[in-house]
């Protein structure tokens, strides 16, 4: 979106402390972006519920994000949208727009989790 972001994060482990995750992005993404432009002072955080990080339920929560250009009238395809994209460490070629992503995306995350 033109004039802020949306991210969907997810810790690995029980203890993940996406508080102090959430704070230091802000500053870096402060920082990286051009002169005179901030985020606004209070971000909107929601925690998804238990039933919202089963895999259907998440994966509808990140096309709902994908889908904002289209809804905001920006373009007709969120393929296009040139900011959306999916960070997984170790698996760089992640692309939220492949017709197979949702499976490498669940084998990767399984593959982080085992010890």
């Amino acid at each position: 979106m033109p004039d802020h972001g949306h991210f969907l994060i997810m810790g690995l482990a029980e203890d993940s402390d996406q508080k102090t995750w959430a704070r230091m992005f802000r500053k870096l993404w402060n920082q990286a972006l051009p002169e005179g432009t901030t985020l606004q002072r209070q971000a909107y955080d929601h925690v998804l519920r238990k039933a919202e990080c089963e895999h259907k339920a998440f994966a509808k929560v990140a096309e709902y994000i994908l889908a904002n250009p289209i809804r905001a009238g920006l373009l007709g395809d969120a393929s296009q949208w040139p900011f959306a994209g999916c960070l997984v460490p170790g698996y760089p070629s992640l692309d939220p727009h492949a017709s197979d992503y949702w499976n490498s995306f669940w084998l990767a995350h399984q593959t982080l989790l085992e010890p």
